[in-house]
């Protein structure tokens, strides 16, 4: 399963209409981005014990 795609925060800050709607809306992406990434952590910390239940099942059978 890939990773949603994130935006860059340049373009971000550059769409925005201005300059606090930039401060805002990249503070926003950013947000996105740490949830995002808290998701994957969580994510392959499951992976990988799954991985070591599987090997340890494997070693006793």
């Amino acid at each position: 399963m890939m990773p949603k795609q994130t935006a860059n925060l340049t373009v971000v800050a550059e769409e925005a209409a201005g300059p606090d709607q930039a401060v805002a809306a990249v503070q926003a992406e950013i947000q996105a981005q740490e949830r995002r990434l808290v998701c994957l952590k969580a994510r392959l910390a499951w992976e990988q014990g799954h991985a070591e239940r599987e090997a340890a099942k494997a070693r006793r059978a």
